[in-house]
């Protein structure tokens, strides 16, 4: 959550373009792991989902969409 919110914040501070769309993916991302929460608590929950959903989150969010805003984030002083 510490990672998420300190991104978000930094889209606002920079002003970066995609602030919005990136913050809903956040949003999706948040609720995925409260379903996986969910599921855990119920004995429901299978590794094969976490692995599935944390490596369409790595190779897709983290590889490509999060690759999008570094380059703003560097160019704004953000190392």
């Amino acid at each position: 959550e510490f990672h998420l919110a300190t991104e978000e914040n930094y889209f606002k501070l920079l002003k970066y373009p995609e602030t919005e769309m990136h913050i809903k993916e956040h949003a999706h991302f948040r609720q995925k792991v409260a379903e996986f929460n969910t599921k855990l608590k119920q004995k429901t929950l299978f590794a094969t989902d976490i692995f599935y959903f944390m490596k369409d989150w790595l190779l897709e969010h983290i590889a490509k969409v999060d690759k999008q805003y570094s380059k703003w984030f560097n160019d704004h002083g953000v190392k």
